[in-house]
């Protein structure tokens, strides 16, 4: 993204969409995770693993949990 686009409105509200996809595509992916792994999801309602959603913010080097 150039300068002049992340530092006006629209590049904000571009980076908000972003931000928006990349976290649906992380817990859409837990989802996943549990519908095709009987075994993990089965551990998981025990409460023997758990199975969290975490994204890397290339921008600010932040981990970030969900």
């Amino acid at each position: 993204m150039s300068i002049l686009l992340k530092n006006s409105i629209e590049g904000k509200v571009l980076q908000m969409f972003l931000d928006c996809i990349v976290c649906n595509n992380v817990l859409l992916t837990i989802e996943n995770i549990k519908a095709k792994s009987s075994i993990l999801k089965e551990m998981a309602d025990k409460g023997e693993i758990k199975i969290i959603g975490v994204y890397y913010d290339l921008h600010s080097g932040e981990v970030i949990f969900l």
